[in-house]
């Protein structure tokens, strides 16, 4: 046997779906993905927040709402910022301003 860790491939999820939230500024965009956020943490999924490292409007580390509604996030500089998730995958992927 050997201690090879199989390397993470997206060919292991069993089955995904993509939610994207889109509309001009001030239109509730932010909000809406903090409400499915905490839908999510209400009901014990694993959440993962992640927002841009250039997106310093509000908080470095954190996603806001224009009504100062916030959620901590991890910070991604580049694509291989998300190796990160090689060890542990989460329920659920929130991307901010991506």
């Amino acid at each position: 046997m050997s201690n090879i860790q199989k390397p993470f491939l997206f060919s292991d999820v069993k089955s995904a779906s993509l939610e994207v939230i889109t509309g001009p500024m001030f239109s509730g965009k932010t909000k809406g993905l903090l409400h499915r956020v905490n839908f999510f943490i209400e009901n014990n999924f694993k959440v993962v927040c992640l927002k841009p490292a250039i997106d310093d409007r509000y908080s470095v580390d954190e996603i806001v709402t224009h009504n100062k509604e916030k959620r901590q996030a991890t910070i991604i500089g580049r694509e291989m910022d998300l190796l990160v998730f090689k060890e542990v995958i989460p329920d659920v992927l929130v991307l901010d301003e991506i």
